[in-house]
């Protein structure tokens, strides 16, 4: 659901389930899933992305007390790469991710002229950009597409996902429909002719910040604010002004 960009819908059901993990001992925390890699790695990886407190024993397990052979690692695809995003996720000082990154990134590499063409791509693209650095929207998009090849596909999913986009999407193009009328309307751009007109890439960035349809008025002052910063940018530059 994440993927989907759907996860937003289930947020009070996610952060009650992941409060609930984050208050287990830590030993009990470790045991439960200890046999499944991509399990505790998964585990290790929402817990951080949602503000809750993770340590790197759920990741140390997978590696050093995993009882299983090279040779299985080596077929589970999904092992390496959920342990590459969680790696990702990483605090100064914890040497123990950027090794496991090193591992698994390499292990990837290593497999993907064996994998399935459609495995291939999904790890691909993995590797180009970590999951935690894309924009979500286009992550959405890309997923979206991805996942109409994907054996284990659930239809439902896929349509609940394609709605759930474009009605998001409809949401974002009301916000840029507005802020469109608002630049024509100060007029700026034919003030200023030297200065450069970015309101859509200054849209994206607000939409890279938050892009939630509920956070509508949020998004259109991020992308004023940073419209109008860029002008600011560019008289200064016409004007010599360090």
């Amino acid at each position: 659901m994440i993927g989907a960009g759907i996860s937003y819908h289930f947020e009070e059901e996610f952060q009650s389930i992941l409060s609930s993990i984050s208050l287990e001992p830590a030993n009990f925390r470790h045991s439960m899933g200890g046999d499944d890699v991509a399990y505790m790695d998964l585990k290790f990886r929402l817990l951080r992305e949602n503000g809750f407190s993770a340590d790197t024993g759920l990741l140390k397990h997978n590696i050093y007390g995993k009882n299983c052979s090279k040779a299985t690692l080596q077929r589970d695809v999904n092992v390496f790469l959920s342990l590459y995003e969680a790696s990702h996720l990483a605090f100064r000082g914890e040497e123990i991710l950027d090794v496991e990154r090193t591992l698994s990134s390499n292990a990837l590499r290593d497999l993907m002229p064996s994998m399935p063409p459609h495995t291939r791509k999904g790890v691909a693209h993995a590797l180009d950009l970590p999951l935690q650095w894309r924009a979500p929207r286009l992550e959405t998009r890309w997923f979206i597409d991805h996942y109409v090849g994907d054996i284990g596909l659930h239809p439902l999913l896929l349509q609940f996902a394609k709605v759930d986009f474009n009605n998001v999407q409809g949401v974002h193009q009301q916000e840029l429909s507005r802020l469109t009328k608002w630049w024509r309307h100060i007029g700026l751009c034919d003030k200023l002719t030297f200065s450069r007109d970015r309101l859509m890439e200054c849209f994206h960035y607000a939409n890279r910040i938050v892009w939630e349809a509920k956070h509508g008025a949020c998004r259109e002052m991020l992308a004023r604010i940073a419209n109008c910063r860029t002008e600011l940018d560019d008289q200064r530059g016409v004007n010599g002004i360090p």
